[in-house]
């Protein structure tokens, strides 16, 4: 949508609007390139209209208008909010769509392929969600920025498909509106207003202001990842390298990856004694062991060359560590308990040797990821990684110059899997008696313009089931390897 246009022009200013500049975390080249649709499957029969309600109440308390904004550019090339002085038919909060389908979910011929729960005894990797895409939004919904910045567009979405028993909800938005945490604060406000205590839920923080304007300007100790920073001819190598293999492999591809709940107890436990055993205060969480898990088979492909460097790349959540006293012992920059929605997110970092994933045991990457995270994840550390960025004016590259970087971002905290839209159940599914109204599936895609995702990708959460899901990218034909190796390890054949 409105990528191809031979012009593009900015709609003209509403003149009761207001207008706040975006901030810094939200306004950047990689925000800007992505656009995200979260679904969630629930097997109840929900009442859209109580959905779309309760959305629209939230939108229009209090200072929750900013997320009804719309998207605009500016002369000097910033984004800005442009907020509607109130909401109408014709200027709505958020862009609203409901589909009625007169059949069961199983019966529809896109639906009853989606991934269920139940099916997974070893881990299986199955299609990319793009192949669901029509589930979670129309074809006139936003595929890129412009269909925001060039249109009197909502940010916001919400598309809903109804079976005869079952029910999709999908929500639609920029990168550059929020973050994972975001969308958190998003549903936990939802859920109160869809409960009729929309009184209850407070007042945004940081909509007329940025409270994170002064973070990195200053720090009080040297990032301990310094020395890994790749500037002058090792930063140009890196670059090179980044378009070489965009050049000579430009096809990448998304799959959903599925670990099921007993299999990761039993790598966790092996991994926790190995840890333990040097060390007996050691602790490895779900997620170190899922990322070193998945690090073995996106760096197949480079399995002979093992002086190979490779960064395992975490996307670090500020909002806990920010609700921290400053280093200097000022006023934490974020209230705690008071919702941040924005973007609101760094990075750590761990570095690793290839032969030492294959060499050495599971649980030294799974300690590597643990400790990247504790040593990295203090406010002093993630200050002097804003105050790099700030000082050099770009993103920071980590690593050697032909590192391999695999990225995750770990959405478990958000717990998208226990969103509660029980108060607008109609009517039960078959056989339930827990967890009524609570997705029992859910799975993003999106579209990205100018940034590549390869070696990259959400872990989406824990199922109801114990299950944790994640939706990764590689290049096209490095997955060959990978299901192959699924097969020898687990007997899995790849359902796609």
């Amino acid at each position: 949508m409105g990528v191809f246009k031979s012009k593009l022009v900015r709609p003209e200013r509403v003149a009761t609007d207001t207008v706040l500049p975006l901030h810094p975390m939200d306004d950047t080249s990689v925000n800007k390139s992505f656009i995200l649709y979260l679904m969630l499957r629930f097997d109840d029969i929900l009442d859209p209209e109580k959905l779309r309600s309760s959305l629209e109440t939230l939108l229009e308390h209090g200072n929750w208008k900013k997320l009804g904004a719309r998207l605009r550019l500016n002369d000097q090339g910033k984004l800005e909010y442009h907020i509607p002085s109130e909401f109408s038919s014709k200027r709505p909060a958020f862009t609203y769509t409901h589909d009625q389908r007169e059949c069961s979910i199983e019966e529809d011929s896109l639906a009853s392929s989606l991934p269920k729960s139940t099916a997974n005894a070893v881990p299986t990797i199955y299609s990319g969600t793009s192949k669901w895409s029509s589930l979670s939004h129309n074809e006139q919904d936003p595929t890129h920025i412009n269909d925001y910045l060039y249109q009197d567009r909502p940010q916001l979405s919400l598309h809903i498909v109804s079976f005869n028993d079952a029910t999709l909800v999908s929500v639609g938005w920029p990168h550059t509106l929020l973050d994972a945490m975001g969308r958190a604060e998003l549903f936990k406000a939802w859920i109160l207003s869809l409960n009729g205590r929309v009184d209850e839920v407070p007042d945004l923080v940081g909509v007329d202001s940025d409270p994170l304007a002064n973070f990195g300007k200053t720090c009080v100790e040297e990032s301990a990842i310094k020395p890994y920073s790749l500037n002058g001819f090792g930063f140009f190598v890196f670059v090179i390298n980044y378009i070489l293999e965009a050049v000579l492999y430009p096809k990448e591809t998304s799959r959903l990856v599925c670990l099921p709940a007993s299999t990761l107890a039993k790598m966790k436990s092996q991994a926790v004694s190995e840890v333990k055993a040097k060390d007996s205060k050691a602790f490895l969480s779900d997620g170190d062991v899922i990322c070193a898990w998945w690090t073995r088979y996106a760096a197949l492909y480079l399995k002979g060359k093992k002086d190979r460097t490779v960064v395992v790349m975490n996307a670090f959540g500020l909002r806990s560590t920010l609700a921290s006293p400053q280093s200097n012992g000022s006023s934490p920059l974020l209230p705690e308990g008071k919702p941040y929605i924005s973007n609101c997110v760094q990075a750590v970092f761990g570095f690793v040797r290839l032969s030492e994933i294959y060499d050495k045991p599971l649980s030294h990457t799974a300690h590597l990821v643990r400790r990247s995270l504790i040593e990295q994840g203090t406010y002093a550390q993630q200050e002097a990684l804003a105050y790099e960025a700030k000082r050099l004016k770009r993103h920071v590259i980590y690593g050697g110059s032909d590192c391999l970087m695999i990225v995750f971002s770990n959405w478990s905290k958000a717990k998208f899997h226990d969103i509660d839209f029980s108060a607008a159940v109609v009517k039960r599914g078959k056989g339930k008696e827990n967890r009524v109204g609570r997705p029992t599936y859910i799975h993003t895609n999106g579209y990205s313009k100018g940034y590549s995702t390869r070696n990259a990708g959400p872990i989406l959460g824990k199922d109801e089931n114990g299950n944790y899901w994640m939706l990764m990218t590689m290049r096209d034909g490095n997955w060959k390897a990978v299901e192959e190796a699924f097969e020898k390890d687990w007997g899995s054949p790849s359902r796609i």
